[in-house]
């Protein structure tokens, strides 16, 4: 019984933090920062440091930043836009590049492995479709190995977005006014405390495969 509650919860957790970033990015579509649009908020935010470039792609369809090159890559949709919510993706991404110039441990550990880093991790999807066809303990015990890896690069992740927040939040201050700040720093805070609840939740699911190795 308490197995089940231990993956109907981590469910309802992640169904409930989709559904909030969605009803954020719906809430703020219609508020705008005409001045800037994304590209021009980054560029503005990463202005002492040549080194970062920042491209239109149309070969992805989530904003990223490339960990090897320096490159903050914005989608189409996302490089012309002004509303709150995709400026503050391209916050978050601004920070990213700050941190790796100030050569940040965990960022830099992570591109020895990844090319990119997006701004919001899909991870615990994958953690929860391996722990729905677990049912074995053979099965527990090789799902734990691969959730304790998830939770490993999630755990990185929340020390990364933590800092990529402080330092965002300073540049902020420079080229925006006091309300658009306050707004876009609170969509900033919502989208990096999902990836903190995702670390949290495969904690969860991590401890319901001990207990069918424990047979509990």
């Amino acid at each position: 019984m308490i197995k089940n509650i231990l993956l109907i919860i981590p469910l309802i957790i992640t169904v409930f933090t989709y559904l909030r970033i969605l009803i954020l990015k719906i809430s703020n579509k219609n508020n705008h920062i005409e001045k800037y649009s994304s590209f021009d908020l980054s560029k503005e935010l990463t202005s002492n440091y040549d080194e970062i470039n920042i491209i239109e792609s149309k070969e992805i369809y989530l904003s990223k930043y490339n960990l090897k090159r320096r490159v903050i890559k914005l989608t189409p949709k996302t490089y012309n836009a002004t509303d709150y919510y995709n400026l503050s993706i391209s916050g978050i991404l601004s920070g990213y590049s700050l941190i790796n110039i100030n050569k940040d441990k965990y960022l830099r550990t992570l591109s020895y492995i990844f090319k990119n880093i997006n701004y919001l991790t899909k991870s615990i999807i994958l953690s929860l479709i391996i722990s729905i066809f677990t049912n074995t303990i053979g099965d527990a015990k090789f799902s734990l190995i691969l959730l304790s890896i998830i939770t490993i690069y999630e755990y990185f992740l929340v020390n990364i977005n933590e800092s990529a927040k402080n330092n965002i939040k300073e540049e902020l201050k420079k080229v925006i006014k006091k309300e658009e700040y306050q707004s876009i720093t609170k969509i900033i805070n919502t989208l990096i405390q999902a990836n903190t609840i995702f670390f949290i939740t495969n904690l969860i699911l991590i401890l319901r495969l001990i207990l069918m190795i424990l047979k509990m």
